[in-house]
């Protein structure tokens, strides 16, 4: 069965529905934008309020702006953009109609609902006239109702209200109030540095600008000035990065600040605060705060100070030391110089120079600036030359400034001290002469002089002191020096020399004033008006005799080196000088005094001359000498006779020693520690005898160096070949062989009896030979000395007779000499 096919729902209640659509979307939009208008007047009022009371920084500022943003951002996708992107199918738009419209019934959403399966109600078992009716029904049903009435129409006109009074506020707020409604738009959106009416004004002193350009590592000082208004109680400066108040200080309010004042703004003095900030290495920005004003943010931007990167400094000394230039490690001063010495300086900073200073800065004088070149193609190098009369012991400062006037945080400092060019060192011996000498004697002298560059020069310089008597006369009052001073003592006079020759002269003192002088104990000791008792006048006595005054003459002189003429020039030189003294022509009685002298090449603050310890010498008669040698040869004479017992009773105890031992197992503790004594006893006694032969050289050749007889004369064959050799034979060979022998007994093990015993034998015999040897030497020794007491007895004899004829004279002479020589 054939049937009609129902039509589409009609366009009118399609339109309908996009009517609604379309008012449902405004609707929502005025109600979002209602919603948003109430928060942006919201947000506004807290933001003003806020800044308004604690006038926020820019970083506080944008916090809130993004906070503000955010609320508003929130508002608007929760109250308009998510509303706005839901859809709304037709069912539900038909549902809200029949729920506004109960007349409806279900008619208008079965009509809907049955157009959608008209292509398919047959094969779903429906009535296509079923269907068809329900349609149409459902059409006519909506002809005469407003869909668009289901919306809320007072809401609407609430929020469109609600709207156009933000919009309004905003309006009257910008009229009433634009300077508030400006400033807080500067500041919490254009994020700018507009000021909030206040009822204190503070400024930063001396600040140009928002910027304070400052040298890395210096403190800065901050001063805040109240320019008008109110003295707040305290100021404080904020400082952090970025212009954020992430730390704050209270800082110090100068002399003259009386919290409460009012401060006109043409006033002549103001309160000031301050604060510094120590030792500033990182960027920063302040800001000062007090009642409630504050300043701008003021930025800190650190630069670098010219530095000194490089730097080196050539000392070169003068031309007498031969030294060469010397390149100075950095840092390792004080550098040690010579006076005339010259210094170059040279370095390079980290950025170019507009000039630098060295300052010299001497210890009680005035600071002196030396003249630091800038090189003109490379403006970080600099360079100074220093002539030797600038470089002197001080501390040196060098300041370089860069092309905008900063200056090196802390100047490169060097000092310098002077090193001593020392005065030459002299050192003298005497070698084979006492403190008296004749006047035909030869000094030799042993000598070292060093300096620290050369000896040029060198000599012996002398002063000759010779007493004269001069006669008084009777009853006049002489200028002549009392007797006991008659030769004023010498200071410092170097002691006798040892048996080597060692140190300088003059054991000898003048000779005491043996004068008597008991005639004048009782010379004016009448009193006036006193009488005597006859018994007590004394007899008529002599005229005493007048004593010949004394007095001194002197004279001075030296005696060159002539023989070093090709060693000058070295900085140490050694030699023997064999000074001759009968140039100065010495007279018996006279005082010889003298020192070596050196002179160094300094050709700057010298030369300089150094000298040795003084000596000095007594010039005696041969006679004088003679008796003082053979004083002297008796007393070793003496001490060697005790060295003879000495090893007589050694040989005594080391013979009863072995006889105690002899044949036994073993050798006892005590016999051993008996034979170390015994070893050294045997030492000491080699020893002495060293010391006896070395003074008796000295003796032997003192007579030589008098010239007390030629060379190769009988006293010296004498003392040399038949005391002197053998004694040091007898020091060297034969003492410690015994010794030895004495020690190898006492290390042997006890198993070795017979070796021990055999041993100590040969020690007994070695120590008598010593013992007979010594006594041979005494002999030639007593022999010597009778030799050397006939000459003085001759030299006496000599002074007895005054006229000697000449044939005695030779004779004497021949004696001496030793042409008569027998045993």
């Amino acid at each position: 069965m054939h049937s009609e096919r129902p039509t589409r729902i009609p366009s009118s209640v399609t339109e309908k529905l996009g009517a609604l659509r379309r008012a449902i979307v405004g609707w929502l939009a005025v109600d979002g934008l209602a919603a948003l208008a109430l928060a942006v007047a919201a947000v506004f009022l807290v933001d003003l309020g806020v800044d308004w009371l604690f006038r926020m920084d820019v970083a506080q500022r944008r916090i809130c702006f993004l906070i503000m943003v955010a609320v508003l951002a929130y508002v608007a996708y929760r109250r308009l953009l998510r509303p706005l992107g839901q859809s709304y199918s037709d069912d539900v738009l038909v549902l809200q109609v029949e729920g506004r419209h109960r007349e409806l019934g279900q008619s208008l959403i079965s009509a809907v609902q049955f157009s959608r399966v008209e292509d398919q109600y047959e094969g779903l078992g429906m009535s296509s006239a079923m269907v068809r009716a329900t349609i149409e029904q459902g059409t006519q049903a909506a002809g005469n109702i407003d869909f668009t009435d289901v919306l809320e129409g007072g809401r609407f006109r609430k929020n469109l209200a609600k709207i156009v009074g933000v919009a309004a506020f905003f309006v009257a707020f910008g009229l009433f109030f634009p300077d508030a409604l400006r400033t807080w738009a500067d500041r919490n959106l254009a994020f700018g540095d507009s000021r909030w009416p206040q009822d204190t004004h503070l400024q930063f002193v001396g600040v140009d600008g928002n910027e304070i350009v400052l040298p890395a590592g210096d403190d800065l000082k901050v001063v805040v000035e109240v320019q008008e208004g109110i003295v707040p109680d305290s100021v404080t400066i904020q400082f952090g990065a970025g212009r954020s108040a992430r730390d704050e200080a209270e800082m110090m309010p100068l002399d003259g600040v009386v919290p409460g004042d009012m401060i006109a703004a043409d006033a002549k003095t103001k309160p000031r605060y301050e604060y510094t900030f120590k030792n500033v290495l990182e960027a920063f920005s302040i800001r000062a705060r007090g009642g409630d004003g504050d300043t701008p943010w003021v930025d800190v931007r650190l630069v670098d100070r010219p530095t000194v990167e490089t730097f080196a400094l050539e000392l070169t000394p003068p031309a007498y030391t031969r030294l060469k230039t010397a390149v100075l490690e950095r840092g390792q001063g004080p550098y040690e110089f010579y006076p005339g010495s010259t210094l170059a300086v040279r370095g390079a900073a980290s950025k170019e120079l507009k000039s630098a200073t060295l300052r010299v800065l001497q210890r009680g004088r005035p600071a002196e600036n030396v003249s630091v070149m800038i090189d003109a193609a490379d403006r970080t190098k600099f360079s100074a030359a220093l002539a030797s009369g600038q470089v002197v012991a001080a501390n040196y400062e060098l300041e370089v400034v860069d092309e905008v006037d900063r200056r090196s945080r802390r100047p490169e400092a060097f000092a310098l001290k002077s090193a001593t060019d020392r005065t030459p060192s002299v050192g003298a011996k005497l070698d084979g002469i006492s403190s008296m000498i004749v006047p035909q004697a030869r000094v030799p002298l042993v000598i070292t002089m060093s300096d620290d560059f050369a000896i040029t020069k060198s000599g012996v310089a002398y002063k000759v002191k010779t007493s004269i008597e001069v006669p008084s006369v009777p009853g006049a009052e002489s200028d002549a020096a009392p007797p006991s001073e008659e030769k004023p003592p010498i200071e410092d006079a170097p002691q006798a020399p040892g048996p080597n020759g060692d140190g300088a002269v003059g054991d000898g003192q003048p000779a005491a004033d043996d004068t008597d002088k008991s005639g004048d104990e009782n010379a004016g000791n009448d009193q006036p008006g006193e009488e005597k008792p006859a018994e007590e006048k004394p007899a008529e006595e002599k005229p005493m005799e007048e004593k010949p005054a004394v007095t001194y003459t002197e004279r001075t002189g030296s005696i060159p080196h002539d023989e070093l003429k090709d060693r000058y020039g070295s900085d140490k030189i050694e030699f023997r000088f064999p000074m001759e003294v009968t140039p100065v022509k010495l007279e018996v009685g006279d005082d010889f005094e003298f020192t070596v002298e050196a002179v160094d090449n300094d050709t700057v603050s010298g030369p300089k001359t150094g000298k040795s310890h003084r000596f000095q010498l007594r010039v005696v008669t041969e006679e004088e000498l003679r008796n003082d040698l053979l004083r002297r040869e008796k007393d070793q004479r003496k001490q060697f006779e005790d060295l003879i017992v000495g090893q007589d009773d050694l040989i005594t105890e080391t013979k009863a020693l072995a006889s105690e031992i002899q044949g036994q197992p073993g050798t006892p503790p005590d016999a051993r520690t008996s034979l170390l004594k015994a070893q050294k006893r045997q030492h000491q006694i080699g020893e002495r005898c060293r010391t006896i032969a070395n003074w008796l050289d000295q003796i032997v050749l003192e007579a030589e160096n008098n010239r007390l007889e030629g060379p190769e004369g009988r006293y010296q064959r004498e003392m040399r070949g038949k005391v002197i050799e053998p004694l040091v034979r007898l020091v060297n060979e034969s003492i410690p062989a015994a010794a030895q022998m004495l020690d190898d007994a006492r290390r042997l093990p006890d198993g070795e009896t017979i070796k021990r015993d055999e041993t100590l034998d040969a020690a007994i015999l070695a120590q008598a030979k010593i013992a007979a040897e010594m006594r041979t030497i005494l002999r030639y020794m007593v022999k010597a000395e009778g030799y050397q007491e006939a000459i003085n007895l001759a030299y006496r004899i000599l002074d007895v007779q005054g006229n000697l004829n000449e044939a005695t004279k030779r004779q004497l002479r021949e004696l001496i000499e030793g042409s008569g020589d027998k045993e």
